[in-house]
């Protein structure tokens, strides 16, 4: 999902109980230091 907008319309799908557990698993996962360097690593296409 490429803009907040998605990822907060996903969100909504979640059932409420688990909503604040997702949101915190994806934002670990999103700030996580691998996916930068997994970033960094990939080749760019310019």
């Amino acid at each position: 999902m490429r803009t907040r907008e998605e990822r907060n319309a996903a969100l909504l799908e979640v059932p409420e109980h688990l909503r604040e557990l997702t949101k915190r698993h994806c934002l670990n996962a999103w700030h996580h230091p691998a996916r930068t360097q997994r970033k960094e690593a990939q080749p760019s296409h310019e």
